[in-house]
């Protein structure tokens, strides 16, 4: 029932690693049913690329979802950010009560966090900022991370040739095959 039992699982997949697979598993582990997943065309990528609708919420997604989690991508976005987005959005399975968002003011103060990050981040940014890292974690397999890593910082490859091989945003390279990826991967194993 946990993150770390999904990166174990997500260890021997082959990339890119199909984000249907990571929801079931993702889903099975957290006791749910596989979260719904929608697009949405009234968000703007550049505000807002998608949520996370807890099960049985009361919004409009939350209704449609019939007492599934769901998740909400904006509908312009393209394939890899899509996937991208979808399995950060699974994560939040994982989320402890404290850290979600419950109402639309909660939601507007999380997204004002984004806009103006602060120090004393709240519970529900701290989810979201470890979202972001297990999802590259589970995109990935380990083995393979290290071996992309060393033939980045040899210059043998590019950043968008990583980012087709694992089908996932260029601009989140870096991230994955940077230094302080296997310590903050390692904090929430």
């Amino acid at each position: 029932m946990s993150f770390p039992a999904l990166y174990e699982y997500c260890q021997s997949l082959s990339v890119p690693i199909g984000h249907k697979l990571i929801l079931e598993e993702a889903a099975r582990l957290a006791g749910v049913p596989i979260p719904k997943v929608f697009a949405s065309s009234e968000l703007l990528p550049s505000a807002v690329r998608g949520y996370f609708v807890a099960p049985n919420d009361d919004s409009a997604f939350g209704r449609q979802a019939h007492g599934a989690p769901a998740i909400v991508f904006a509908r312009e976005l393209n394939r890899c950010w899509r996937r991208f987005v979808v399995v950060k959005e699974a994560m939040h399975l994982f989320d402890e009560p404290l850290q979600k968002t419950g109402t639309e003011g909660e939601f507007a103060a999380l997204l004002n966090e984004f806009s103006a990050p602060s120090v004393d981040r709240s519970r529900a940014m701290q989810a979201e900022i470890a979202c972001f890292w297990m999802a590259l974690g589970v995109l990935c397999p380990e083995l393979l991370r290290q071996e992309l890593a060393r033939d980045w910082h040899n210059g043998e490859i590019t950043e968008q040739d990583v980012a087709m091989q694992l089908r996932i945003p260029a601009q989140y390279v870096p991230f994955l095959l940077g230094e302080p990826f296997k310590a903050i991967i390692s904090r929430m194993l």
